[in-house]
């Protein structure tokens, strides 16, 4: 084999391992760019369950006649 064959042969695997090795980047890339949107939409919807639970905490805080804090200014037990 010439210089110049072996030359091109190395050229020729170097590149194709570089190609490979972009592949497999890019498969990971899109890999995690799945899971950051699967983490995230659960955050989404963990904040709006947090949201809703806080709203409904607070509302049952509130008595229904004055709109206030009722239940806290009433004694829980008297002696």
């Amino acid at each position: 084999m010439s210089q110049q064959s072996v030359r091109q042969a190395a050229q020729r695997s170097a590149l194709d391992a570089r190609a490979v090795r972009r592949k497999e980047r890019a498969e990971r890339e899109r890999r995690l760019e799945g899971l950051a949107v699967a983490v995230l939409t659960a955050l989404g919807e963990r904040d709006a369950l947090v949201r809703d639970a806080e709203r409904r905490a607070g509302q049952a805080l509130r008595s229904p006649e004055t709109g206030q804090a009722g239940w806290m200014e009433k004694p829980l037990f008297t002696l």
